[in-house]
């Protein structure tokens, strides 16, 4: 063998090592990385109040993040990478989606006010002409409950 080519090994030996050495790293960094970012979103779409107006999504977003640290305690650092990320995506969307509702609220409070439907009464009016005197007065209505008798009687 040749020194030229006992150093090349030598290289691609050093390269392999120093690649899976770094790959092995990039695990825990990548996920906890991910996670730090995860529970930003968290946070962002907590106070978003995302509880409130978009709790499916706010609660998917933290049951993820959960998952994520779970799994980085095991030291699973894909399905770890795998939950920050749903958790991040979950998290913004509940931001998104409170914002929304919350806009709607405002939009809807600043409408058009609703009328209150009006009291019917109808008091005793005098009209008064040149000549004449009229005096009108209402009388309330009966209603009669129906009972089981008077539903089989037939009518006259």
């Amino acid at each position: 063998m040749s020194q030229r080519s006992l150093a090349h090994r030598a290289l691609s030996a050093v390269a392999v090592f120093a690649l899976v050495g770094g790959v092995s790293g990039c695990g825990p960094i990548m996920s906890t990385s991910l996670i730090v970012e995860a529970e930003a979103r968290v946070a962002a779409s907590r106070a978003a109040e995302a509880e409130k107006y978009a709790p499916y999504e706010f609660t998917a977003a933290a049951e993820y993040l959960h998952k994520a640290h779970e799994e980085l305690g095991y030291a699973d650092y894909g399905p770890a990478m795998d939950y920050a990320t749903k958790a991040a995506a979950a998290a913004n969307k509940g931001t998104k989606r409170a914002s929304d509702e919350k806009s709607e609220e405002i939009d809807r409070s600043n409408a058009a006010p609703t009328a209150v439907p009006a009291t019917p009464t109808v008091p005793a009016a005098t009209s008064t002409t040149s000549t004449t005197t009229t005096t009108t007065t209402t009388t309330p209505m009966t209603i009669k409950r129906a009972t089981p008798q008077s539903m089989t009687e037939q009518p006259q």
